[in-house]
């Protein structure tokens, strides 16, 4: 092999290299900035949820907002809107805080957590109720823990078990990996996997249809009440900003 040829062939392989170590750190480190728009169904309610991702300095910042569309707009009136800030180190997502307020409901309800690993707290006010307790970073609030699922899905780290806090108890979330399938959304199709989870003792439970293309985002949404289907979501549009 020449010395152009033998130049140009370690050029490539550092390209290359370098592409691969920085999809590892990337992956690992990030999640990527997205806008993902679902169709909501539940129980014949129609409804769309909004959700966004930021990062502002090394910060993620997460908007969920979920509004009724359709004949049911017309009766149900304001919105939920979520909100959550972590951060993600080693791989592991870090909350920081997160808050949540229902006007949709005829009791309007807030929640505000707070968790402060400098107090060692983790804190949480519904209405004017307020709590504390000890920090662990291993709790989650509803929106991060969706995070870490795509998280430690793509770095094949998922857990059998995690804590969520929800402002009154903590509550342990089993997880189990269903089989992957295709599924057609109204965004396209794709090929998913889906991520099963349930409350300890509750007849409750999720499922999230995630698809690697898009860094392991939800495509479908499905929540369930005594193995009956009771809402599911659809990804309508999505942009990685």
């Amino acid at each position: 092999m020449n010395d152009l040829n033998s130049s140009y062939l370690k050029f490539f392989l550092i390209k290359m290299l370098s592409i691969l170590l920085f999809s590892s750190v990337y992956s690992q480190d990030q999640i990527r900035p997205h806008i993902a728009n679902y169709e909501v169904n539940v129980r014949g309610i129609k409804g769309s949820l909004d959700t966004i991702l930021n990062i502002k300095e090394n910060v993620h910042v997460a908007k969920n907002e979920l509004n009724a569309s359709g004949i049911a707009s017309i009766f149900l009136k304001g919105n939920v809107e979520e909100n959550s800030t972590f951060s993600i180190l080693n791989g592991e997502v870090l909350p920081l805080s997160f808050s949540s307020f229902d006007s949709m409901s005829k009791e309007k309800k807030s929640l505000t957590i707070l968790f402060e690993k400098n107090k060692n707290l983790i804190s949480s006010i519904i209405n004017d109720d307020k709590k504390t307790l000890p920090y662990d970073q291993g709790i989650f609030d509803r929106l991060s823990l969706k995070y870490s699922l795509m998280l430690d899905l793509s770095n094949q780290t998922l857990l059998p078990q995690y804590k969520i806090f929800e402002g009154e108890n903590i509550k342990i979330i089993n997880v189990e990996i269903m089989e992957s399938k295709l599924l057609n959304v109204p965004y396209g199709e794709f090929e998913v996997i889906g991520i099963k989870n349930h409350e300890s003792g509750s007849s409750k439970r999720s499922i999230l249809w995630c698809a690697e293309e898009l860094d392991y985002l939800p495509v479908v949404i499905e929540q369930y009440r005594n193995e009956k289907l009771w809402m599911q979501a659809k990804l309508s549009y999505h942009e990685f900003k």
